[in-house]
């Protein structure tokens, strides 16, 4: 066990406690450290909006969302790939995504990112109609 007050983690019955970011960051940064992504998306993380349980609530489903369309997604490719007639999963996840797009762009007339990933997945149905023919 360690010091949680030395900023050194503290483990205990198998959960893991982080202590505060404060402590872990350096008094005086090197310039090239502090542009780095890591540390500019953890000093975004620690904002107000993100502690919202709602914005983490959402940011969960949608994550969840995207992770199963792309799977879904990449297994269809994957099978087009073995067997160029075999379209049917690739097109059941371009048509899903189309229309749960489309109707989130109809609601809220945003192009990006409703109605670009609509556009492109009305034209990936085609292609893979075009495929078939």
């Amino acid at each position: 066990m360690r010091d949680r007050k030395n900023g050194l983690v503290q483990v205990c019955s198998s959960k893991i406690i982080l202590p505060k970011l404060q402590v872990l960051v350096d008094p005086h940064p090197h310039p090239l450290i502090e542009q780095t992504l890591p540390v500019m998306l953890c000093k975004r993380m620690t904002g107000r909006g993100y502690r919202n349980a709602a914005s983490i609530h959402t940011g969960k489903i949608s994550l969840a969302a995207g992770l199963t369309f792309g799977s879904v997604a990449g297994y269809g490719a994957y099978c087009v790939t073995r067997d160029p007639r075999n379209v049917k999963i690739s097109l059941f996840s371009a048509f899903l995504l189309t229309v749960i797009m489309g109707m989130r762009f109809k609601r809220s007339k945003k192009l990006m990112p409703a109605g670009l990933v609509a556009c492109l997945s009305l034209l990936m149905i085609l292609r893979l109609v075009f495929m078939l023919l």
